[in-house]
């Protein structure tokens, strides 16, 4: 549409000149004619535009109803019952563990934690310890053997009412392209100013997040791209001191971080676990 455009424009000075020179036109004619004729292309380029933002827009469209129609791997049992506020205890009976069309990841493990116990995982990378961890709030099921919490066999638990009493650090935290406040309220969407700020504070976020131009409406980008590492898992840390977890798990979390933001982690998640 756009060459069609230039295409006439040029038409029109090459023609319009030789009309005038054989009297056929004036020099008013011609700009009268011109400003007609962008005033036609503007509507006819506008409704381009709009046929291409139409187009994108249902290729969007199709790519997120496949997501939302996919079928869940991992579906509440028919008869699976909401668990009550637990106490924390978790165990792993026997359990063995592949991803799919992959290697036996566990096998035969059997751990035990205690309320309030902290249980630290040590080992070469791709022994497990990751694929342990997401098999507590129940991303995947083990092929034998049981999970337990607080004696329920998650298997026979609804998500929702186990997941909410899950709190999870990763190494890669995943932030919203949102603002400070948003990405921390997440773990608790009806969380007033005051306890965001209180969980914040707890992670010793609250003073960079007061720092920065906007304080807790900040918007941080994609992947909170604004952000440093540090900060990013700072973030992450009041985001589940505000959710209040009974079980708290940390993968790698201070990994990838200088020796001063992993020491203020290591604060935060002090508070967290008390």
């Amino acid at each position: 549409v756009d060459l069609l455009i230039r295409c006439g424009q040029v038409a029109i000075w090459i023609v319009g000149p030789i009309l005038i020179l054989n009297g056929a036109a004036t020099m008013g004619t011609l700009l009268l004619f011109t400003l007609y004729l962008q005033q036609l292309y503007q509507p006819v380029g506008g409704l381009a535009r709009i046929n291409d933002t139409i187009q994108r827009s249902l290729a969007a469209a199709e790519r997120i109803f496949e997501v939302i129609d996919a079928e869940q791997e991992i579906a509440d049992a028919p008869n699976a019952i909401e668990i009550p506020r637990i106490q924390g205890r978790v165990e792993f009976d026997h359990v063995d563990f592949r991803y799919a069309d992959g290697e036996e990841v566990l096998k035969d493990i059997c751990i035990k934690a205690e309320p309030g116990q902290i249980v630290a995982l040590v080992g070469r990378s791709g022994a497990g310890k990751t694929s342990i961890v997401n098999l507590i709030p129940r991303f995947y099921d083990p092929l034998k053997g049981r999970v337990l919490i607080d004696e329920f066999d998650i298997k026979y638990v609804k998500q929702q009412s186990l997941r909410r009493q899950v709190a999870t650090v990763l190494q890669d935290t995943f932030l919203f392209n949102s603002t400070v406040r948003e990405n921390i309220k997440y773990g608790k969407l009806d969380a007033t100013d005051d306890e965001i700020a209180a969980a914040a504070t707890s992670a010793n976020a609250h003073e960079f997040i007061c720092a920065m131009p906007d304080g807790y409406d900040t918007q941080i980008g994609e992947r909170g791209i604004k952000l440093s590492g540090g900060q990013k898992q700072r973030i992450a840390i009041a985001r589940a001191i505000l959710s209040d977890p009974r079980i708290l798990i940390l993968d790698e979390a201070t990994s990838s971080v200088d020796s001063e933001s992993e020491y203020l982690i290591h604060r935060a998640m002090d508070r967290l676990m008390e």
